[in-house]
């Protein structure tokens, strides 16, 4: 994949991201913005991730603006492992090996293409989650299953949630049942 443009639709989030994936001399730059609205208040959302070649997050910055508020989340990995938000290293952060963006599932597929799992395998991993309409930064274990070349099971630990998700050969998400499809094309 050299290049390549998604769209998402939300009924959830009643939300359109359109997603730019492109392939640089180190990884994967990605660029996306998403509009949509939750219990009748806008949002805004625009990110940029910096992968390297295997998927693996370096550093992003996601813009946001919900109802009228403007904020900005700047974050890296530095070398040795330790997560940078902002210019304070979080410590708590330390065995994170992703990051979930709330309102998109791209980031699913940063978990999914950095496994690389094969069929009946499962493998937990510790993320950064950026809820952006709580306006809160935790950390998450989440369960990814590999069902068949192209669905996954996906499961928040402890299980307050989970979801069987259908992907593409390039592992980015087709249906996020009642959260996400991606449009006919894209």
């Amino acid at each position: 994949m050299n290049s390549q443009k998604v769209i998402w639709t939300s009924q959830e989030y009643h939300s359109r991201e359109t997603c730019f994936i492109e392939k640089t001399e180190t990884g994967f730059q990605i660029l996306s913005h998403l509009s949509g609205s939750h219990q009748n208040k806008n949002f805004e959302v625009d990110y940029a991730l910096d992968l390297d070649s295997v998927w693996n997050i370096q550093s992003g910055k996601i813009d946001y603006r919900f109802e009228g508020d403007n904020r900005q989340i700047i974050f890296h990995k530095d070398t040795s492992g330790n997560w940078i938000i902002g210019d304070m290293k979080i410590s708590l952060f330390r065995e994170c090996t992703s990051i979930d963006i709330s309102l998109t599932p791209f980031t699913n597929t940063l978990a999914i293409k950095a496994l690389d799992m094969e069929v009946n395998e499962s493998k937990v991993i510790t993320v950064i989650y950026f809820d952006i309409l709580k306006e809160k930064i935790t950390r998450k274990s989440q369960n990814y299953s590999r069902l068949s070349p192209t669905r996954y099971k996906f499961e928040n630990i402890p299980n307050d949630f989970e979801a069987a998700i259908e992907v593409d050969n390039n592992g980015l998400v087709i249906n996020y049942p009642g959260l996400f499809t991606r449009d006919p094309g894209h």
